[in-house]
This record gives C-alpha cells, structure tokens and sequence, in this order.
C-alpha cells in the first residue's frame, strides 16, 4: 500500500473503490458490513473493526449499531456517496429481508423474510 486511505466495496467477486467523505482517523482498518441501495447510497449494517480494533466479538449487535451510527455521524460526509444506518434508511428502500440478533457479543444474525417482532409488537399476555 501506498500509505492513501482507501475505500473499498466489495461483494466477494471484485472490489470497486469508492468516492467518499471520511475523516483520516477513521481509515487505519475499518471495516463494516454494508448493503449498496445504489451507485452512491450504502447501508451500514454492522461494524467488525474500528481502527484495527475487532469491536464485533466484544459488544452486542444493539451496542454496535450505537458505534457505528456515532462512528457516521462524527467521521463522514455523506457528499459523494453515502453512508446511512439501518434505522436512517430511506423508508422506500428495497431491503432483501431482515436480521435478527440476541444480545451476545460477536453472535451473527439469523435472516428472516420478516421484520423481527419487538416488544411493542407482541401481542399482550392475558
């Protein structure tokens, strides 16, 4: 390498530099698993490494998502092409299905077609 901070897509068959807007001190590293919406709108889903740093066997999925949507908010413009959290979204995305994660660190997602119930969901108990 070079020593220049790259960004780079990849979804297992080829990589593609990316155009982006991203402070310096978070490019030693960091990788997050992402789902393009299109040519310059990505969804951060979750974090593995921050700086070098594994933060996903460490801390729980709702714990990561408070990292990265603070990672994004301070560290990234979202000028050329951006990056958002699941939960900024844009409301008519295209999503392929749903992950739902317990509370352990480093526990992987289970995909479901259906979003996941949450407790304002479930119907109550009588």
């Amino acid at each position: 390498m070079d020593g220049t901070a790259k960004a780079i897509w990849t979804d297992g068959r080829a990589e593609e530099h990316l155009p982006i807007v991203m402070d310096e001190r978070l490019c030693f590293d960091t990788v997050l698993r992402c789902v393009r919406l299109g040519p310059k709108q990505i969804v951060a889903y979750d974090v593995w490494t921050v700086n070098g740093e594994c933060v996903h066997n460490k801390v729980s999925f709702a714990k990561r998502q408070e990292i990265l949507a603070s990672l994004l908010a301070e560290f990234h413009q979202p000028d050329l092409t951006a990056l958002t959290t699941i939960g900024d979204a844009p409301a008519n995305a295209l999503l392929r299905g749903y992950e739902s994660y317990d509370d352990m660190p480093g526990s992987m997602g289970v995909f479901t077609e259906q979003p996941p119930l949450v407790p304002e969901h479930l119907p109550d108990e009588e």
